[in-house]
């Protein structure tokens, strides 16, 4: 088993679809990429000898505020979230530094939630991810790790408008991995 403590910087954009062309063309045109961030603790389970420590389990618990900025409204849209990650890691040799990959989802709960918001804001979110990364091994039961992710949300960030939106996220997660 090992703990990491995470920080995670990364660009977030939304992807619209509407039946209305000219409603999507104009936000299309007005939205711009928002710099959010995600920090928290993993806790990662080694699935056994037989496997030599190359898969592991990554669940956790993580705080996230992400969004995107528009043009047609001066005030950027912030979403914060508590995440629940669960993934497969597969590391790939095991040597000091090891090149990992990484697929899983997410369960987030929007503490924006309003029960009475006219939007309809949603209050679980679900989204995939994957990463590629690389763990550099400082000594037998410490190392530290960097990753680019990839993260889509599958959940409509709102159900009572005209255009369906989904947000979308690339990032950098750096941290470090205490293993006992």
């Amino acid at each position: 088993m090992s703990i990491d403590p995470i920080f995670s910087i990364e660009q977030s954009y939304r992807i619209l679809q509407s039946d209305n062309f000219l409603t999507l063309q104009t936000r299309n045109l007005k939205d711009k990429k928002r710099t959010g961030f995600r920090y928290g603790l993993d806790f990662n389970f080694y699935l056994g000898e037989l496997y030599h420590e190359k898969i592991a389990l990554k669940t956790g618990i993580r705080y996230l505020k992400t969004g995107y900025q528009s043009e047609i409204n001066s005030n950027p849209t912030i979403h914060n979230f508590l995440e629940i990650p669960l993934a497969l890691r597969y590391y790939y040799g095991s040597k000091k530094i090891r090149i990992y990959s990484e697929l899983g989802v997410g369960f987030l709960f929007n503490l924006n939630f309003d029960i009475d918001d006219f939007r309809n804001e949603r209050l679980v979110h679900h989204s995939a991810f994957v990463a590629v990364g690389f763990d550099y091994n400082y000594s037998v039961d410490f190392a530290f790790f960097f990753q680019p992710i990839f993260r889509y949300h599958f959940t409509q960030t709102f159900s009572d408008i005209e255009v369906e939106e989904h947000l979308y996220n690339i990032g950098i997660e750096l941290g470090c991995r205490k293993h006992f």
